[in-house]
């Protein structure tokens, strides 16, 4: 299933790309604005896409305009485990990562298959299998992953009811740990185009 995950977001880094493209002057002449990076919220018209990728017997899609949810067959650990890389990690002054960091446990720094960029004072992580690609950060396990990731969800933007599209969706992906142990955990993805955001080539978000 790694393996398979692996070559969907291969595939979807290229319709990410290719495709804003094709909408850039559509998404441009119909707005008149220029992207919006206030924080849950996303503007500048950019049409949705939910591509579906037939790959081997697996069927995959990447569901870029459903309400962060839950997802069948995930096992224990991915229920409980968070992945965190930017301000709701643990000695962030930010409000959010104080809440997180009571209602959790810290299991300690790890790394996942993904780009990062830079949205001002937060960063966006997209899933890539490209060599040496990785996003930095910590895993927490949560206490009551339900009631945590309600809250989150909130204000990463992508809770149910509130305006599309989502900049952020929650997903389940591989981790390694710096000790080398492997688990699945929750992330947050971003899933709108990043052309105009600064690569951290590094992987790592510092907070200013």
């Amino acid at each position: 299933m790694r393996t398979v995950f692996a070559r969907a977001c291969n595939i979807a880094e290229m319709i990410n790309e290719l495709g804003f493209l094709a909408r850039r002057g559509k998404a441009a002449n119909r707005d008149g604005r220029a992207f919006r990076r206030s924080r849950g919220t996303a503007g500048g018209g950019y049409h949705r896409f939910a591509p579906i990728f037939a790959i081997g017997r697996e069927r995959v899609r990447i569901e870029a305009d459903s309400e962060c949810g839950t997802m069948a067959g995930m096992s224990s650990n991915a229920k409980n485990a968070l992945f965190v890389y930017g301000t709701l990690m643990p000695g962030s002054r930010h409000p959010m990562a104080r809440r997180l960091e009571a209602q959790s446990a810290h299991l300690g720094p790890g790394w996942t298959g993904a780009k990062l960029y830079s949205l001002g004072w937060y960063p966006a992580a997209i899933p890539s299998s490209a060599p040496g690609s990785r996003v930095y950060g910590e895993v927490m396990r949560l206490h009551n992953p339900q009631d945590t990731l309600s809250w989150l969800d909130a204000y990463e933007g992508c809770a149910p009811g509130q305006s599309e599209p989502h900049a952020y969706q929650r997903v389940i992906v591989p981790v390694t740990l710096n000790s080398g142990d492997k688990l699945d955990a929750w992330v947050y993805f971003y899933k709108l185009p990043v052309h105009s955001a600064r690569h951290l080539p590094s992987g790592r978000f510092v907070q200013r």
